[in-house]
């Protein structure tokens, strides 16, 4: 895909919407899987401005790491990203979250899943949770 295929602010759109709901790190591989761009320096601008938009005005940030990846050619230096919370609104939603139950169904689910994680599923396991 090439510059003038895409529009920019649609591909900074796709972004905000990855980095909000993937609620963990996520590597430039992910990213350009998702959203079927090959170019890196695209999406590097990209990544960049939307970690500016974010930097005030907002309750949240997008952070990022760097990593090492052990390749065949050898150790190569990559990065990822995540939307987070800013360090000053920790306290009001630890104060929420700590008075939050989880539905005891919820819990369960959870557990069997946190089980199976562990043990590793059978083919079997993976055809009952597909459905």
């Amino acid at each position: 895909m090439t510059k003038n295929s895409v529009n920019f602010s649609e591909i900074e759109l796709k972004l905000e919407a990855i980095l909000f709901s993937y609620g963990d790190w996520i590597t430039l591989e992910s990213i350009k899987t998702l959203l079927q761009i090959e170019e890196e320096d695209l999406l590097n601008k990209a990544i960049l401005n939307v970690m500016k938009k974010f930097e005030t005005g907002y309750s949240f940030k997008v952070e990022t790491e760097e990593f090492e990846l052990q390749e065949h050619t050898g150790i190569i230096k990559s990065r990822k990203w995540r939307m987070a919370l800013k360090e000053e609104y920790n306290d009001l939603i630890t104060d929420f979250v700590s008075g939050f139950e989880m539905p005891k169904s919820a819990l369960k689910v959870l557990s069997v899943i946190a089980y199976l994680s562990v043990q590793g599923l059978s083919a079997h396991d993976q055809d009952i949770l597909a459905n």
